[in-house]
């Protein structure tokens, strides 16, 4: 796999986020299938941080620093102590598909 290939597929899996999570009814924003899972509106949230921070930030050790153990992350932390639940939908979707185009602009000028 090539470096044009990955971004390709970060476009194309993009564009599959978006017509996937976008005019979901409110209802379904917020339920749960099982109390120790994750809502919609907290996934959202999620692909937000793990995009910006997680993402981002491995990519640049590895070009960087290789060999370099990443910073550790924690997702299940984040929903509570970043209030995910009170968030908004649409905004952090939003948030997230243009992340995701910062992210693959971001690679086709890596160098």
């Amino acid at each position: 796999m090539t470096p044009n290939d990955i971004i390709y597929q970060l476009d194309k899996n993009k564009s599959v986020f978006e017509k996937m999570l976008s005019n979901i009814p409110k209802n379904l924003i917020d339920w749960r299938p099982a109390p120790e899972k994750w809502s919609m509106l907290e996934i959202v949230c999620h692909l937000y941080d793990e995009e910006r921070e997680d993402f981002k930030a491995r990519v640049q050790r590895l070009l960087d620093e290789p060999g370099t153990p990443f910073t550790p992350i924690d997702p299940q932390g984040w929903v509570a102590d970043r209030k995910y639940a009170e968030e908004d939908y649409d905004k952090r979707l939003h948030d997230f598909l243009q992340e995701r185009s910062s992210s693959i602009e971001w690679l086709e000028n890596l160098q």
